[in-house]
């Protein structure tokens, strides 16, 4: 296997075979179309990672795929 890369620099791309994964400590409320809210142990697969911290997340319990702050 192969682990991916991206042509931009500011962000790291992780295979879904290698992804860190983080769990919400706090809830969190979508603020724009193109967030999650979050619930307190959501756990989430973290596969693109970019220098100001946003991710992006598919969600191991939940069906939509969006980035986070």
């Amino acid at each position: 296997m192969n682990p991916p890369f991206s042509d931009n620099p500011d962000e790291t791309v992780y295979g879904e075979w290698d992804c860190p994964q983080v769990m919400a400590i706090h809830p969190y409320v979508a603020c724009q179309p193109d967030e999650l809210s979050l619930e307190v142990a959501d756990v989430v697969n973290v596969l693109r990672k970019m220098n100001d911290g946003k991710i992006y997340k598919p969600y191991i319990c939940k069906s939509l795929d969006r980035y986070i702050d």
